[in-house]
């Protein structure tokens, strides 16, 4: 039960990691900004919040750890 706890927790991490290597340095901090802001307007956007909220958690892991 815990490794699953642990796992889903760790899962946003994963997945930035991944892009990291996919994508590369410079351009993971350009589609990073342009996602947070995409999902910043979306949290202003009521029901839409449960979209934005996880795609601005996601993009800004991948920006801090790109830069």
């Amino acid at each position: 039960m815990t490794n699953a706890l642990i796992n889903m927790f760790l899962l946003p991490f994963k997945l930035v990691a991944l892009l990291l290597e996919i994508l590369g340095r410079g351009l993971a901090v350009v589609l990073g900004l342009m996602a947070f802001a995409a999902g910043a307007f979306l949290c202003c956007l009521g029901p839409f919040v449960i979209l934005g909220a996880p795609l601005c958690l996601l993009s800004g892991i991948l920006v801090y750890k790109a830069l």
